[in-house]
């Protein structure tokens, strides 16, 4: 229990929707830092005698054993609580104790409490391309120099998005800021000075600050709590804040003898109040207005207002929601329920010609002043028990979030234990400056660890200097030692052993002139760094993928620019081009290089993804534009179209190579993710837009549309022929990311699709939801067919970067997510309040049989998807970050394949601000239900009009699955979409005026 003073008029209190930034988990990852929805993919494949072993597979080039097709996201993974840290100096002094989540910080002063509520801005921002700068603005025009894959991505995709899949592998600023955090504070008047703080509770998952290269200054095991209690904050009354995932809430416990009419709150920094007529109290945070040029494209549903000279205002009212105050007590061992209310007390300190207004209706309170009081009225209750009064604090009517955390990464242990990187936005205690619109820092690293439950973090590790930092790629070995590259622009990146203050790198001070690669070993503790070192030359380089061996030897691919880059034992010593892949490997001690070598042509060479094998061989993928690209034992030995992707083996020496081979059509071909197998096949995933892609007993042997259809590459172990190749997408745009394999040679394969008829089989969702999806993909060790593929995703955009399989072939998949309703097995707190958010989920083995997808019938040779098999396997439910899934039913012993969705009526009316269920009902061919089937729910249109939740749900054992629509505020029409597969239902709701 941990203790500290508060001093002055101190309390807080509201109700704040964590997420679990980590996908969400299925968690999206805010990053509590994380909390739950992370960057590209490219995890590292410890050796295959070690992950046989160990059964531990990371990032795009896992290795682990694995079985059977997977039939379900796991349920308990995601159910993240709160986490309060205590301040051991990591935060401004004034703070005592803080909560971040997806959309918000909570910060403990002696005042009150202080919520930071951070919006998103889009800006222009200068990019680095292919051979040295280009300019991306926010009308998403480019100079020339993009990749095919920028380019097309641009071409299919808005800024915003675009701007995001460029950031995977370009070392640069993201065009995503955060905008100006809107503060709020709460601050209890006539409280008792200097209250007791206590934190109660304490957690496992352990807060680490790694920030600078000074270790005295780091901050190491700091403890979290799962409440904060505010003792004698009036005489006989207490404030306990307390959260699970998303949702924090606070109690008011009224002691006998004591009054609740002593309670007066006030929010400052608030522009608006109105309470409905429900006893809600909304509070209006400000008009967040932005001026965007008026060439940019906006995003659906916005409205806009005309300006002057070429503009267009954006035009948004920020709000929080603080529900009618539950009342009860405990009598008897039973909850007695007594009635309360929000009493609003004045409005602006005293500004006698203001009324608050009635309960009735809508009471509006402008508040010049910037500030208001409140307080409860509550009915007669018996003063012999204590008395809590448990408001809630919804952060989702915010229009904005928390700014920008990305997965890029992820890697998962013997045990199950999942570690994830990325990058997330600098976050503290807002200062005068910050809010005034100046944000000081930039990114840093976040590493963080989460037990194979899935229901609590581990540890949660900040790593990075003054600057700006990314993480891209995750590895870990047998001890749980985690390994990560990426790169950083602060001088400062921490270099030093804060264990035993020794400085172990081999490069201690950035090169100077932009980015450097560094390479970091982090303990099993996540609190202190084995090694961390810079690894690069005076220009741009970066680190896009690390792998580690069985005896911990680090191998790291990724992109250079510099001519100095550092060399050893080099297959090539010298720069040939524009830009070159280089790789990597650093002795175990992480004190000294084995070798390290540029490997490219005299154009311009790009390293995505490593794996490494059992002797210590190392594969690489990535993609190229030179001609003259090294090969050898080469299945093609020439560049056949703008770019293609390459696949690269060097000896355990890295002096030579075994084979090395360009890979693709008469088109653009990126390698993104590679993995490879205990007999040294070697997996391959990226994208292609060629329609004489190389394909091998492929299921899919034909292009299949849109601009780029993902391809899945085996590689035979002597590099000479190809065991299988195959296109996989559908008539839209698909990318392929990252891929594991599993000791059974089953390849599982993330990215991203634009398709509507992406191949799918024995799908958690069979539909395109959004304008992309994630997918998760495994295919039989055959090449031949489908084990089980499905659409992973919501109602907006959403990219799969990383995967990783363990040893009882459950997948772990992580992100990025723009989408507000991203599966949740309960989507009550799984809304994305952020710019965009870190996803992580985990998919279980299952037990489906393997699908041979066959073709549609099309005018074009395009293949598109086929599906479930006529016995299909469980329903995969889905866990997302924030939210707490409900339990999924058993399935019945023989259920029956669903044909009929049906929803009655088709259209109903609602007053504003109302609920009512919906019943969707599944029946087969003769009429019986069909019970554990997953059925989706998406606002077709009129989104700002109704909610509806879950956002998925099984049918029970009658084929029913029961969904509440709530109007809100806006009158009008509003279509709510039903659907299982192909088989669909819709409702139109017209919300009108009580």
């Amino acid at each position: 229990m941990e203790h500290t003073n508060m001093q002055d008029n101190t309390v807080p209190g509201l109700h704040v929707r964590k997420r679990d930034k980590v996908f969400r988990y299925c968690i999206m990852v805010s990053f509590l830092f994380v909390a739950s929805m992370i960057v590209d993919t490219a995890l590292t494949q410890a050796s295959s005698e070690h992950q046989a072993a160990s059964g531990a597979v990371a990032g795009s080039n896992p290795q682990s054993t694995g079985d059977t097709a997977p039939s379900r996201i796991m349920e308990t993974y995601g159910k993240l609580p709160l986490y309060f840290i205590r301040n051991n100096g990591q935060m401004a002094e004034e703070v005592k104790f803080y909560e971040k989540g997806s959309g918000h910080a909570a910060f403990f002063t002696e005042r009150g409490v202080t919520w930071s509520l951070t919006g998103k801005e889009e800006k222009e921002a200068s990019c680095r391309d292919e051979e040295g700068y280009k300019a991306v603005t926010e009308d998403g025009t480019a100079k020339p120099g993009l990749s095919a894959l920028q380019e097309q991505r641009m071409a299919t995709d808005d800024n915003r998005d675009a701007a995001s899949k460029r950031e995977r592998h370009h070392p640069k600023r993201s065009t995503h800021n955060t905008a100006r955090p809107q503060l709020i504070t709460l601050v209890p008047l006539g409280a008792k000075k200097n209250p007791e703080i206590v934190a109660e509770g304490e957690q496992e998952c352990k807060v680490n600050y790694l920030i600078g290269n000074d270790p005295s200054k780091w901050k190491t095991h700091i403890l979290t709590y799962q409440s904060v209690v505010c003792r004698e904050l009036y005489k006989g009354i207490d404030m306990k804040f307390y959260g699970n995932n998303r949702q924090m809430e606070y109690d008011i416990i009224v002691k006998p003898g004591a009054s609740p009419s002593r309670v007066q709150l006030s929010y400052e920094g608030v522009e608006d109040v109105r309470i409905h007529d429900n006893g809600d109290m909304e509070i209006v945070l400000g008009e967040g207005t932005q001026l965007k040029s008026g060439s940019t494209r906006q995003p659906p549903e916005s409205p806009f207002i005309k300006g002057e000279a070429g503009e267009s205002r954006e035009r948004s009212e920020r709000t929080i929601l603080q529900k009618k105050p539950y009342v009860y007590q405990i009598i008897d061992g039973k909850k007695v329920e007594i009635e309360g209310k929000f009493r609003v007390l004045s409005a602006g300190y005293g500004d006698k010609n203001r009324k608050s207004g009635a309960n009735s209706g809508w009471s509006r309170t402008k508040n010049r002043a910037s500030s208001f009081l409140y307080g409860f009225t509550v009915a007669s209750y018996d003063k012999r028990y204590p008395l809590v009064i448990d408001p809630t604090l919804v952060y989702s009517t915010y229009l904005g979030g928390s700014g920008i955390d990305e997965g890029n990464s992820i890697a998962v242990d013997s045990t199950g234990n999942a570690y994830v990187t990325g990058w997330t936005d600098s976050s503290d205690f807002p200062t005068k400056d910050a809010m005034y619109g100046t944000r000081t820092g930039g990114y840093d690293v976040f590493v963080t660890k989460i037990d194979a439950s899935g229901a609590s973090l581990s540890y949660s590790t900040y790593l990075g200097g003054s600057y700006t930092d990314y993480g891209h790629s995750i590895a870990v070995d047998s001890a749980g030692n985690a390994y990560v590259t990426g790169w950083t622009r602060s001088s400062d990146f921490p270099t030093k052993d804060a264990i035993y203050g020794s400085h172990t790198a081999m490069y201690g001070g950035h090169s100077g002139n932009d980015y450097d690669a560094f390479v970091t070993k982090i303990d099993a503790s996540g609190a202190s760094l084995s090694y961390s070192t810079y690894l690069g030359g005076s220009y741009y380089d970066g680190g896009y993928s690390i792998a580690v061996d069985s005896t911990g030897n680090a191998y790291v691919t990724g992109r250079t620019y510099s001519t100095d880059f550092p060399t050893k034992n080099a297959i090539d010593g010298s720069l040939n081009g524009a830009s070159d892949a280089f790789v990597t490997k650093l002795a175990a001690s992480g004190a000294s290089l084995s070798y390290s070598t540029y490997l490219g042509g005299s154009d311009w060479d790009y390293g995505s993804s490593i794996a490494v094998d059992g002797a210590g061989n190392a594969y690489v993928t990535g993609y190229t534009g030179s001609s003259d690209f090294p090969t050898k034992n080469a299945v093609d030995g020439s560049l056949n179209g703008a770019s293609d992707a390459f696949v690269t083996k060097l000896d355990a020496s890295g002096a030579s190579l075994s084979y090395s081979t360009y890979l693709g059509g008469s088109s653009f071909d990126e390698g993104y993710g590679i993995a490879v197998d205990g007999a040294g096949n070697a997996y391959v995933t990226g994208n292609t837009g060629s329609s004489d892609f190389p394909t091998e007993n492929a299921m899919y042997e034909s292009f299949n549309g849109g601009v780029t259809d993902a391809f899945v590459t085996k590689m035979a172990a002597s590099g000479t022929s190809i065991s299988f190749s195959t296109y996989l997408g559908g008539n839209d745009s698909d990318w392929g990311m990252g891929i594991a394999v599993d000791s059974s040679g089953n390849a599982y394969v993330t990215g991203e699709t634009y398709s509507s008829d992406f191949p799918t089989a024995n799908a958690i969702d069979g539909s395109l939801s959004g304008r992309a999806d994630a997918f998760v993909t495994k295919l039989a060790t055959s090449g031949a067919s489908l084990s089980y593929s499905t659409y992973l995703g919501g109602s907006d955009t959403d990219y799969g970067h990383s995967i990783a399989v363990d040893s009882a072939g459950n997948a772990y998949v992580t992100g990025e997510t723009y989408s507000s309703d991203f599966p949740t097995a309960n989507a009550m707190y799984g809304t994305n309040t952020g710019s965009f958010d870190a996803f992580v989920a985990k998919i279980d083995a299952g037990a489906g049989e393997d699908a041979t997808p066959t073709p549609v019938a099309t005018p074009t040779p395009s293949p598109t998807v086929t599906s479930t098999p006529d016995t299909p396997t469980p329903t995969p439910t889905v866990t997302s970050t924030p939210g707490t899934p409900t339990p999924t039913p058993s399935p019945t012993p023989e259920p029956c394949k669903p044909k009929k969705l049906k929803v009655r009526p088709k259209s109903l009316k609602l007053a504003r601000e109302t609920s009512v269920q919906k019943t969707v009902t599944l029946t087969c061919k003769e009429g019986l239900p069909s019970a554990n089937r997953l059925v989706k729910v998406k606002i077709v249109s009129g989104k700002k009009r109704v909610t509806v939740s879950p956002s998925m749900k099984e049918t029970d054992g009658n084929g029913q699955a029961t969904f509440t629509i709530t109007a809100t505020e806006k009158t009008g029409n509003a279509v709510v979409r039903f659907k299982y597969k192909n088989l669909t239902g819709d409702v139109t709701v017209k919300v009108k005026k009580k």
